[in-house]
């Protein structure tokens, strides 16, 4: 905390007394399990912030040398409180929880909250009284200079008024002079038009044989100049005739040669397509009769697909859903092929706004996807087909949710040019749906955007959330609703912390899948969806902020963004959210009604995981996060793929700071959250694929032997919580010693059994095992006990693993 000297200010004293206050307050009021003494406190301390306030505003206050004496003594107090609560060093998870009050209190008791909160009630009292009479004198000195300011203003409207009338006589004699300089002028153009008329009336005169004769004149200019040309286009083709026979062309020549007829084909189909870019939105009907513009439609499409086949060079490739032993050059061939096939069917929609596909009813239950980006000459070419094969739900009286699955198919390309100033964005995307057996429901898309760069203004109006600036400039066509910036990422893609702008986008019709480039919280450059702007290790930490990312992300599900989306090697938005920290995220990332249909809560990621077991990997514990994703339905009995279960995973990754104040938490979290999950059905016996069991995770003390005897302490303590019987566990081969270090010592034991030291086997700290009795072993020092007395063991009985399992 800064020094102060005794010839400080009251500005600084007020500002230092601020600083103190908006620290306390900030963590007393996130306190939710305190006493009411701690809700009283946090309220005069903002009262006394409110009071601060007004006299660091008051011009008066601040030349009242009287005030420094009594702000010296409650800055110094305020410190004080200060200093001790910003040595908590709350996280903002624990900060949304309200969990406060335990840690609190290691610091400050009951009593001295309440000694502390009659020395602020003293001070608020009192400068509140100091503030009051300091408005009173302003009001004073506001109202007599108000007396002088109107003095002023009479003064100045008088004088006001004689300009006003010198202006008057000047404009009217500036009105005179123009006036006789138009009429002069006018003059002189009537005359010179007299005379340009009797001009014109003599060239009438001029005979019809003169006439021919300077026609014959010009067609004599017109055949010299002709056969000139011809001339110097037979000497040219002489010369090169002549040099390409004392000099061949190269191989590489001849193809360079022939090169600009390929780009030209590929550069006018891109033009045509370009010039849709003025249209408001239609469909084209791909049926009608002689309907040429759907056609050259087509074909510019399927010429910029082949020139990106034979010419482009893959960048960029997701090979995770291809098929077996297939590169990314064939796979490409294969979804061009089928894009084109399917993109002229029905109809085709331009510059049309995509429909918003609300939470789906049906089920899905395979799905194929893959991401390809191609260099081309002149830009790149990106491409992405996703194959989902669904099933509608039991409760769809129209359909067999048993038997019948279907299939839905999309495949979008996007055009992104080099140069933006010459060609403009092109998204083609199709959409077949199969509604009912042997029938199938398609439409196409073709959108033309404009690229803007990054720095435009447009994209600061929508990240700003500006949506009445926004509408304006749509109106005035300074901008449009399909702009995108220099790495084509939409204008959604700038709204996701700005829910009035997020909507009107989305109700307009933007894509909520578009995929684009995007620079993510570490400052990395990838391609990103709308949802995984989201980085949820940086998101905003303010509160109001935090609602408002929530309320975008609703609305971006809502609309059917797909919460499984992801491009090149980024993760999706149910990836970032499963190894977070933050519950609320959760819960709604794991909505049934908004992704259930897509992502149940039983779903496994591709490296065999469920929510709850990604969850148990997480060095934070919190029974919240478990009871949640409890209540949503995630199975407690779910295994990885070595069969692991919920208590494996979190027995074998157990961890505790070697240097931690709050070590004593750390330890009741881990308790608590084992003992949660046992109480709600998790397997005791449980044993994965290779036979280990739940107790060897705990007794063997592989993993964990920097840990000491807590991990078999801790499932000793949890299974005795949960109404078991530690020696049906703890076997021979598992015999309890004592072993403490810098990270597990015996107050911590203690604190595993507190409230039960008198039900605890073993609370004497000496070598444990049942219905047992060993002669003293003079051998054996790993043991730290204060009794005299020790237990001897079998040399078997230490081991360094798991076992078989318990039976």
């Amino acid at each position: 905390m800064e020094a102060i000297g005794a010839g400080a200010n009251v500005l600084a004293f007020v500002l230092l007394t601020l600083k103190s206050a908006k620290t306390a307050y900030e963590t007393l009021s996130a306190i939710k399990d305190g006493p009411q003494i701690v809700k009283q406190v946090a309220g005069n301390i903002n009262q006394l912030c409110w009071i601060l306030e007004n006299l660091k505003a008051s011009r008066a206050a601040a030349e009242d040398i009287s005030l420094v004496s009594h702000l010296k003594v409650c800055h110094e107090e305020l410190r004080v409180a200060a200093s001790w609560i910003e040595k908590l060093q709350i996280s903002p998870t624990e900060r949304q929880s309200g969990r406060l009050w335990r840690r609190l209190k290691s610091f400050f008791s009951e009593k001295d909250l309440e000694r502390f909160n009659i020395q602020l009630i003293g001070h608020v009292t009192t400068l509140n009284l100091r503030l009051q009479g300091i408005s009173s004198n302003v009001v004073c000195e506001i109202r007599d200079d108000q007396v002088q300011f109107e003095r002023t203003m009479s003064v100045l409207n008088q004088t006001v008024q004689t300009q006003a009338r010198m202006q008057e006589t000047n404009f009217s004699s500036l009105k005179q002079n123009m006036s006789d300089t138009i009429n002069t002028q006018s003059e002189t153009i009537r005359t010179g038009l007299d005379t340009l008329n009797g001009n014109i009336a003599a060239l009438t005169s001029v005979s019809q044989p003169q006439g021919q004769s300077m026609l014959d004149l010009l067609q004599e200019i017109k055949g010299l100049l002709i056969t000139s040309t011809q001339q110097d286009q037979v000497i040219a083709a002489e010369s090169r005739s002549e040099e390409s026979i004392s000099s061949p062309a190269s191989p590489s020549q001849s193809c360079s040669q022939g090169t600009p007829s390929d780009d030209t084909e590929l550069i006018n189909s891109i033009d045509r397509l370009c010039d849709l870019i003025h249209d408001k939105g239609r469909t084209i009907d791909t049926y009608s009769d002689d309907n040429e513009e759907s056609q050259n439609i087509i074909q510019n499409l399927q010429t910029i697909l082949r020139s990106a086949s034979e010419q482009g060079q893959v960048v960029d490739w997701n090979p995770t859903h291809s098929k077996p032993g297939e590169t990314s050059e064939e796979e490409f061939k294969r979804i061009s092929r089928r894009f084109e096939r399917a993109f002229d069917q029905y109809r085709i929609a331009i510059n049309q706004g995509a429909t918003i596909r609300k939470c789906s009813s049906d089920r899905i239950i395979k799905r194929t996807r893959g991401y390809q980006k191609v260099r081309m000459k002149i830009g790149t070419l990106a491409l992405m087909f996703d194959h989902r094969k669904w099933s509608p739900r039991a409760d769809d009286s129209s359909h067999d949710a048993t038997d019948e699955t279907y299939s839905d198919y999309t495949i979008t390309s996007t055009f992104f040019p080099d140069d933006p100033r010459r060609f403009h964005m092109l998204v083609a995307s199709t959409f077949q749906h199969e509604i009912r057996r042997g029938a199938v429901s398609s439409i196409s898309r073709l959108a033309v955007n404009r690229v803007l760069p990054i720095d435009s203004r447009v994209f600061e109006v929508v990240k700003d959330g500006d949506l009445h600036e926004l509408q304006r400039m749509l109106q005035n066509g300074e901008a449009s609703l399909r702009d995108h910036d220099e790495h084509g990422a939409s204008l959604l893609l700038y709204s996701t912390f700005q829910p009035a702008v997020c909507k009107f986008l989305i109700e307009n019709g933007l894509d909520v899948d578009h995929v684009g480039g995007f620079t993510n919280a570490y400052g990395d450059f990838d391609t990103f969806c709308a949802l995984q702007v989201f980085d949820l290790h940086f998101l905003p930490r303010h509160a109001q902020d935090f609602t408002k990312s929530q309320r975008c992300l609703r609305m971006l599900l809502e609309a059917g963004a797909d919460p499984t989306l992801t491009a090149s090697e980024t993760r999706s938005f149910l990836g970032h959210v499963s190894s977070s920290g933050i519950p609320v995220l959760k819960r709604l990332a794991w909505d049934p009604e908004l992704t259930g249909y897509i992502a149940p809560i039983k779903t496994f990621t591709e490296e065999g995981l469920s929510p709850l077991l990604i969850l148990c990997e997480l060095e934070e514990k919190y029974i919240e996060d478990y009871s949640m994703l409890l209540d949503l339905g995630a199975d407690i009995h779910a295994r990885d793929p070595d069969r692991r279960t919920c208590l494996h995973i979190l027995l074998q990754g157990l961890n505790i700071p070697p240097v931690h104040r709050y070590r004593e938490t750390d330890i009741l979290d881990n308790f608590e959250v084992l003992q949660f999950l046992v109480e709600m059905g998790a397997d005791v016996r449980a044993t994965d694929r290779h036979g280990t069991s739940v107790s060897d995770c705990a007794y063997g003390e592989k993993g964990t032997e920097d840990l000491g005897s807590y991990a078999g302490d801790l499932w000793d303590s949890v299974l005795h919580s949960c109404g078991y019987e530690i020696t049906d566990f703890r076997t021979l081969k598992y015999p309890r010693k004592a072993k403490y270090n810098s990270r597990y010592g015996r107050d911590d034991f203690e604190v595993l059994w507190r409230g039960r030291e008198h039900l605890c086997p073993y609370w004497d700290d000496r070598r444990w095992l049942p219905q047992r009795k060993y002669a003293t072993d003079p051998y054996d020092t790993d043991i730290n006990t204060d009794s005299e007395e020790s237990l001897d063991w079998d040399s078997e009985s230490d081991s360094e693993g798991g076992g078989a399992p318990i039976e």
